[in-house]
């Protein structure tokens, strides 16, 4: 007897095309869709035959991202050839193919309608896949263009989203408002004629250095600044032991296991491919923890640190400062998105004043009111003056 389905997708995908399936994955829980995915919901110590076989059994379809890279897979062909075989004709859309890399579709794939995603721009390939799962007609809602205008053209090609860059950066807000000029500065600072440029963003907690860090690493990654690959390493973790394996998974080197740990990343730098690669080091508590991994004097290697500690040379400080007031506002705002804080206008600086202007703060008051759309800004405020930092809006914050 089949297992009740829990999910509305199965991401079924090749580990080369990971960032893929995992652009697709965030598009469709972003519509309010429930998705299972390998890289997010498989956890260490499962069985992942069995955790395999419960996700495409438990999901009412699936999503196939094509690839060469999947279609040559052996590891691939049954999670795909399941749905196809409770769905042989297509009537249930049971499976559906979303074509991510330039692939020849033969056999059985070869009468399948697909999604094509390949030198699409992000806008159209989210509304491309957002279309593809829907049931029934996909009439525009808006009259197409008359196809007889010529459209404007430039010389330059249109962007792959996402580009084809191995990183393993994590997912930030959405809601990233009055940093422009800091991440205008980073790249500066990162492209110094430094063989290894070091950047430290400093400051207090709570003032928005890790997804400063981020959102520049995301920026550079759709831009295709690093092409070599951005890997994100954890400071407080075992920073050698995260730079073996991203090697390992994404740039498929295995380093010798007769090197010690210092060896084996060496090693790895001496083999990492061709061209400028940025490593961020986040939450670095003292420079020489990171000291002994840090890549060799060779310019096309960047190195980003987030810290709340101040170092010397070759580091090269960018001192993080709270919002102004305008940007604490524009930043409420855009999560906010009725009137509520431009009709207490006095009210929401008085409250961004309150919290420091620190970014972190009003997001988190920002999201409660997101959260909570009969609550005015007065209401919270006066919650917030009688219960100060134990107010509900703090109880569950989200680092940055």
């Amino acid at each position: 007897m089949q297992a009740e389905a829990t999910n509305d997708f199965f991401i079924s995908y090749n580990r080369h095309d990971k960032t893929w399936a995992e652009w697709i994955a965030w598009t469709l829980e972003a519509a309010e869709y429930t998705v299972i995915i390998q890289a997010w919901d498989f956890r260490p110590g499962g069985n992942f035959v069995l955790d395999m076989q419960r996700a495409a059994s438990q999901a009412d379809r699936t999503i196939a991202v094509l690839s060469e890279n999947y279609l040559s897979s052996q590891f691939t062909q049954p999670e795909w050839a399941a749905a196809f075989a409770q769905d042989p004709t297509g009537e249930k859309h049971l499976l559906i193919p979303i074509r991510v890399g330039e692939c020849t579709l033969t056999g059985m794939w070869a009468p399948i309608v697909y999604v094509d995603l390949v030198s699409v721009e992000e806008a159209a390939a989210q509304e491309l896949v957002l279309q593809a799962v829907q049931t029934g007609r996909t009439k525009p809602q808006q009259k197409p263009s008359f196809p007889g205008q010529t459209a404007s053209m430039t010389d330059r090609a249109k962007p792959i989203y996402p580009p084809n860059i191995l990183q393993n950066l994590p997912y930030g807000s959405n809601t990233f408002v009055g940093r422009d000029a800091e991440l205008e500065q980073i790249h500066h600072q990162l492209q110094q004629g430094s063989t290894v440029a070091i950047s430290a963003l400093s400051g207090m907690g709570g003032i928005g250095k890790t997804e400063l860090a981020l959102q520049y690493a995301r920026q550079q990654c759709r831009e295709g600044s690093y092409p070599a690959g951005l890997c994100w390493i954890r400071a407080r973790e075992d920073v050698g032991a995260q730079i073996i394996s991203f090697v390992r998974s994404l740039l498929e080197l295995i380093p010798p296991d007769d090197l010690e740990l210092v060896e084996k990343v060496r090693w790895c730098w001496r083999r990492w491919r061709e061209g400028a690669a940025l490593l961020i080091f986040d939450d670095v508590q003292h420079y020489d923890d990171i000291a002994p991994f840090l890549p060799p004097q060779d310019s096309r290697f960047k190195v980003l640190l987030t810290t709340r500690s101040h170092f010397g040379s070759p580091v090269q400080d960018l001192q993080l400062d709270v919002l102004s007031e305008a940007k604490a506002l524009e930043l409420l705002r855009s999560l906010v998105k009725d009137d509520r804080v431009d009709h207490a206008l006095a009210r929401a600086k008085q409250l961004c004043e309150w919290l420091g202007y620190l970014p972190l703060g009003i997001e988190l008051v920002g999201r409660y009111l997101a959260r909570k759309p009969d609550t005015s800004l007065e209401t919270l405020w006066q919650r917030l003056q009688d219960k100060r930092l134990d107010a509900i809006a703090f109880k569950k914050p989200n680092p940055v």
